[in-house]
């Protein structure tokens, strides 16, 4: 009996789980391109183009005609890693 009900509860709040942590694809940034350019002192520029999954989708309808599908974000710092780091505290 002890183990039909453990079997029992297994099969059916095992499932139950998976989405306590899930993400919508609405609220993830997608980076498209990345570009590196060479900055004064050393430093290195680095450019992000991230793409909007909000706009053009259809739960939202049709977008604000000023709202494009993607943003550019450019930043210099001392290297890569560290501009990487900045642009995610931002985002």
């Amino acid at each position: 009996m002890k183990v039909k009900m453990i079997l029992f509860f297994s099969l059916f709040l095992l499932p139950l789980t998976g989405c306590w942590d899930q993400k919508e694809l609405e609220q993830i940034s997608y980076v498209v391109a990345i570009g590196l350019d060479k900055a004064q002192g050393n430093k290195v520029e680095v450019m992000y183009q991230i793409a909007n999954p909000e706009v053009g989708t259809s739960l939202t309808g049709t977008p604000p005609p000023n709202e494009k599908p993607y943003e550019n974000i450019s930043i210099i710092a001392n290297d890569f890693l560290t501009a990487r780091n900045t642009v995610n505290a931002f985002l």
